[in-house]
């Protein structure tokens, strides 16, 4: 993801920290996860597991076959550029 928004978004050094210090601080680690269904490709079917166990509000991902989704048992499924558009947009 850090390439990413480095080259295609020409995110800086000091922009990319504020992101990681953020990710981490929000983040959830699971250990145990229980089978999931739904991607037409069953080798993604891990993304929806983890984010099901770890209760996630948002899967951000690159995978057509996993955006096509849009959302899974209440977790919304977004592009990478989606959520960079989202952490830049200007707070109401």
């Amino acid at each position: 993801m850090e390439k990413t928004l480095r080259e295609k978004f020409c995110w800086n050094d000091e922009r990319l920290a504020l992101l990681q210090s953020g990710l981490w601080s929000a983040a959830t680690f699971v250990e145990s996860l229980a089978a999931a269904e739904g991607c037409r490709d069953p080798r993604d079917n891990h993304l929806l597991a983890t984010s099901r166990a770890a209760q996630a509000d948002m899967l951000v991902s690159g995978d057509k076959d996993v955006l096509v989704l849009a959302a899974y048992e209440g977790t919304r499924i977004v592009s990478l550029r989606s959520f960079a558009n989202q952490l830049t947009a200007p707070k109401p």
